[in-house]
């Protein structure tokens, strides 16, 4: 699929005809500015992003509470290993949201190595690039693109706040979601502490139509403070498939368990080199 080159909302589209992918038009509701502006994800070459143990953390409810470290496993050496459950695998849309319930989590870093992300079942993720997209980072689910996850640095003035940050994330976000026809239901707020500052979890459910398709997804973006002169915005996104519930189920888990795991590597605000 192809499109002309056209201005949306102030931001140019590039000189040459460009493929949309059903990857992008689902990826996640604040990435989706990412819509039309860029050809399908290439990988994203360089030193691979080792894989890194999850860290424990404790949630309560919908409320993100703050890292916990977790000490050597007490269980005794001689005890048989617990049996793990088996995972469905990644043949079909269904399976792979089904893992996604099950599989544990882990980390995967960008490309530099300045921030760890937390990925569920991590080994099953590819980091991407978006050509002409302004993503820090991104990662893409299995071959078929099941759920994808995406960071963006967000510079602000003056003192950083996860509010702030979010406010000014989300009013260019919209505003290009809105102008390539998307629609959205309500924005839903969660709020925690992530290092001793708020931080803000949003929510919704979306839907954008292309080339006589029309994609629905759910989606969740957190926006992280501490760095020097700005946040990161991490945001996951899933798509629906035919089992709407079950695609919010796997969004809900990223609320619940996931954007605590996010762990910075750096004070400054990470640019991707």
């Amino acid at each position: 699929m192809v499109v002309r080159p056209e201005s949306v909302s102030g931001f140019r589209w590039r000189g040459q005809w460009v493929r949309l992918s059903r990857l992008l038009a689902v990826a996640f509701f604040p990435g989706l500015i990412a819509c039309g502006r860029a050809a399908s994800p290439s990988a994203d070459l360089g030193a691979p992003g080792p894989l890194l143990g999850a860290q424990a953390v404790a949630a309560r409810g919908d409320v993100v509470t703050r890292f916990a470290k977790v000490g050597p496993s007490k269980q005794n050496s001689l005890d048989p290993a617990p049996i793990e459950p088996e995972l469905p695998n990644l043949d079909s849309h269904q399976g792979a949201l089904e893992r996604q319930l099950g599989a544990p989590w882990g980390q995967q870093t960008d490309r530099d190595g300045l921030a760890g992300f937390p990925l569920i079942d991590a080994g099953n993720w590819r980091r991407v690039r978006y050509h002409g997209v302004p993503t820090f980072t991104a990662f893409t689910y299995g071959d078929e693109h099941h759920s994808i996850t995406a960071a963006f640095s967000v510079p602000v003035e003056g003192e950083p706040s996860s509010r702030r940050c979010m406010a000014k994330f989300e009013a260019r976000a919209i505003r290009e979601f809105e102008a390539l026809g998307g629609k959205r239901g309500p924005i839903r707020e969660t709020s925690g502490r992530y290092r001793d500052q708020e931080l803000l979890i949003h929510t919704a459910d979306g839907e954008l139509s292309m080339f006589f398709t029309t994609y629905r997804f759910s989606v969740a973006w957190a926006a992280y403070p501490g760095y020097e002169g700005g946040c990161v915005v991490y945001s996951a996104g899933v798509l629906w498939g035919d089992d709407p519930k079950l695609a919010q189920k796997v969004r809900d888990r990223w609320v619940r368990e996931g954007f605590e795991r996010f762990v910075p590597h750096t004070v400054e605000l990470p640019v991707r080199r």
